[in-house]
């Protein structure tokens, strides 16, 4: 099982003052599954995605 964390290019909004989103991502490397993803607050977040 491989885990990545991406922040998705241009998804924030200045007018709003939005920031970027960020997301956790598990991979079943064998199979070739994506098994679920988590968006998170910040890109310090993303060690506390993982357990859940």
């Amino acid at each position: 099982m491989a885990i990545d964390g991406k922040t998705v290019r241009c998804s924030f909004d200045r007018g709003r003052a939005q920031g970027s989103l960020h997301v956790v991502s598990a991979f079943a490397t064998e199979q070739g599954l994506s098994l679920e993803q988590v968006g998170v607050q910040g890109k310090g977040q993303k060690l506390a995605a993982i357990p859940v």
